[in-house]
């Protein structure tokens, strides 16, 4: 049902700070607390879905034996490549003395995590 008050409001479109400033400077306050409540709500709403969506991510773990389980198929995979490497590696390190040949460029890398540090996370 419309009156002649309706017909006389139009609608607003435009970005939320465009419709806020439009309704302010048309001194359409009822209107802007109308849109400010629906913002509110919808805003309420989508916090509790990402809380929801958080929790379910938390609860999503791979347990060790999952962890060993792909590690031992990864290693299967890749045959003799990884002894291949190592042995490479081994040798280059008795070349050079177990030292690199040239001094390391760029910063330190960060000192290992001991497991007790990596459990808690």
């Amino acid at each position: 049902m419309t009156t002649g008050n309706d017909s006389a409001k139009k609608e607003v479109r435009g970005t939320v700070l465009e419709v806020v400033r439009e309704l302010l400077a048309g001194g359409r306050g009822e209107e802007l607390l109308a849109v400010v409540s629906k913002l509110l709500a919808r805003n309420a709403e989508l916090e509790l879905l990402l809380a929801k969506l958080r929790d379910k991510n938390r609860r999503e773990r791979v347990s060790s034996d999952q962890l060993d389980l792909f590690m031992d198929k990864l290693l299967a995979a890749m045959g003799g490549e990884l002894t291949e490497a190592d042995a490479k590696l081994n040798d280059a390190a008795e070349e050079n003395g177990g030292s690199p040949s040239r001094p390391r460029s760029g910063p330190a890398q960060p000192a290992e995590r001991s497991a007790c540090a990596s459990a808690t996370t």
